[in-house]
């Protein structure tokens, strides 16, 4: 081979390499060497593998849950407070009030006595600060009450002025409501909607009900409750008492008549309306950050609650709490 041949095949072997350089160097970058494309700015990244996102209702309510929201100045109307959370019954309220129920409560009464001859744990300490028979006649009368043979109390204790026999019995139930083990924690209550109107249920705003209002800690009440639209009310008790053993219903809860409560949000699904609420107790109010952590624990709560059986507790005589028929808020009148 000579000079000239060798020459040109290093030539073409310089030209073969400059190609394959070339290409080496200009080739697409994959694999661990790309950079990540971003997300597209209106979907967020796939969360972690076992970590899904819970998927969002696909008609979530209609929220007002600001829990000092603007005032609004509303006509309230006037009440005078039957008794107070811890009064005690004197022997002339008791006989007034056997008097104003009359034989019908002899069936509590001694259903009343049989218990408490029982002496069941639940209702250990009753004994303590009072003799039984000032217990019994107490207990007949809030048995008398919860079973329905007290027709409208509640509705008369909303009414001025309220008769004295009516504040008799009522002075019975506040007094033995106290000596009855308390339920500190969420609640629940469920009425027909109607056409009442819901303005008096703004955040913030301060309710009082006149009456005795009922409610469960466990489910919302199915008894009496058809298929129009419904007002949920969730509330958190402070003072509400658990009633066991009275009328096979170990889980209604009773609040004490005049009891306050605090609107926290009120939620619209359709026709449907949630009012969640805390009760305020006398000169314990409670504050925002309270208010808000109790919201959502409330809300929580009913999300998971379920509905009671259908011979379940019928619904608290107390439609719409704090509310009269007319959607009008309750006012305590103050002593002159």
């Amino acid at each position: 081979m000579t000079a000239q041949h060798i020459m040109i095949a290093v030539a073409v072997a310089m030209v073969l390499l400059g190609t394959y350089l070339i290409g080496a160097g200009t080739r697409a970058v994959s694999g661990a060497d790309a950079a990540p494309e971003p997300s597209p700015p209106d979907r967020p990244a796939p969360s972690p593998a076992g970590h899904r996102k819970p998927e969002r209702a696909a008609q979530p309510p209609q929220r007002q849950d600001t829990v000092a929201g603007p005032l609004k100045v509303l006509q309230a109307r006037a009440f005078t407070p039957a008794t107070t959370s811890d009064h005690e019954s004197t022997a002339e309220e008791r006989q007034a009030g056997r008097e104003h129920i009359g034989t019908e409560l002899e069936t509590d009464l001694t259903e009343a006595l049989r218990l408490l001859e029982a002496r069941p744990p639940e209702l250990r300490g009753m004994q303590m600060n009072a003799p039984t028979a000032t217990v019994a006649q107490e207990l007949a009368v809030l048995r008398a009450h919860l079973r329905g043979a007290l027709t409208d109390l509640d509705a008369r204790l909303r009414t001025d002025p309220v008769a004295a026999g009516d504040l008799a019995v009522a002075a019975c139930v506040a007094s033995i409501l106290k000596r009855m083990p308390a339920h500190c924690g969420v609640t629940f209550h469920r009425a027909h909607r109607r056409s009442v109107p819901l303005d008096a249920y703004f955040p913030g705003s301060l309710l009082h009900e006149p009456g005795f209002a009922r409610a469960d800690r466990k489910s919302f009440p199915a008894g009496g409750i058809g298929d129009s639209s419904l007002i949920d009310q969730v509330i958190w008790s402070e003072s509400g008492r658990l009633t066991p053993l009275l009328i096979g219903y170990s889980d209604t809860v009773l609040f004490p008549a005049a009891s306050r409560f605090r609107v926290l949000g009120l939620d619209r699904r359709g026709e449907d309306v949630t009012v969640f609420l805390a009760e305020e107790l006398p000169d314990q109010p409670l504050g925002s950050k309270r208010l808000t952590q109790i919201l959502d624990h409330l809300r929580g709560k009913a999300a998971d609650a379920g509905v009671g059986p259908i011979d379940g507790p019928r619904p608290s005589p107390v439609a719409h709490i704090g509310l009269d028929q007319n959607g009008q808020p309750f006012a305590p009148r103050t002593a002159s």
